[in-house]
């Protein structure tokens, strides 16, 4: 399971599921899942905006941004990430037949992908 995941505030955002099981989120309620996240120390390493076609998903777009967590606290870390992710959001707005998925991290989890 995703750090997202484990958030019940979360899960009840979500729109629905990807067929792999990842929540998707619709604009505004990503809004709300990014500051549930930032309130969790989770932070949001990545978000992508897809559509939902009949022949599958499409992707419309993914965040570009990259923060270093060197010589920062973590939820300061968190914090930037989270901004970025949620200026990513509202400059991405999709439609109805869109949605966001993210890549989110908490700080034990990160610092195991970090070695």
């Amino acid at each position: 399971m995703t750090n997202n995941e484990t958030l019940e505030p979360v899960l009840g955002l979500a729109h629905g599921k990807t067929i792999g099981g990842e929540p998707a989120f619709t604009f505004p309620e990503v809004l709300d899942v990014l500051s549930c996240c930032t309130k969790c120390d989770i932070a949001v390493l990545g978000i992508e905006l897809f559509t939902a076609r009949p022949e599958g998903y499409r992707n419309e777009g993914m965040s570009t941004y990259e923060v270093q967590l060197a010589g920062q606290s973590w939820h300061d870390f968190v914090l930037q990430n989270n901004g970025f992710a949620a200026d990513f959001a509202r400059r991405n707005r999709g439609g109805d037949d869109y949605f966001y998925l993210l890549t989110a991290s908490r700080e034990q989890e990160f610092a195991k992908l970090a070695i």
